[in-house]
């Protein structure tokens, strides 16, 4: 786990507003992400059957994974300033999301 003390790389140069913006963007995905994990993990059997898949032990692969994922998210909106690095990785990771999904994959 990447923290602030070990990267220069920081939110500190962003206006108050900008910051308040990206704090809320990403509890908002960590919420997220964590309520999609939740309905994988939980429901893994009637969401497979629901998209075909004869297999639910990936979706609750992926529900961990969410979990994880949205965890971290709420932890580093929540820190000061926020490490910009994680910010530029959430980015990425929910544009490949999209494009995964997008695709099929």
């Amino acid at each position: 786990m990447i923290t602030n003390a070990q990267t220069e790389v920081q939110t500190e140069g962003l206006t108050e507003k900008k910051r308040d913006l990206l704090t809320t963007v990403l509890r908002a995905d960590g919420v997220f992400a964590l309520f999609s994990g939740a309905i994988l993990v939980l429901a893994a059997g009637p969401v497979a059957s629901l998209i075909d898949l004869s297999n639910s032990a990936a979706l609750i692969v992926l529900g961990v994974a969410l979990l994880l994922y949205g965890g971290d998210l709420l932890y580093f909106a929540g820190s000061e300033p926020i490490n910009r690095r994680v910010a530029q990785a959430a980015i990425i990771l929910n544009m490949l999301w999209v494009v995964g999904s997008y695709l099929g994959l």
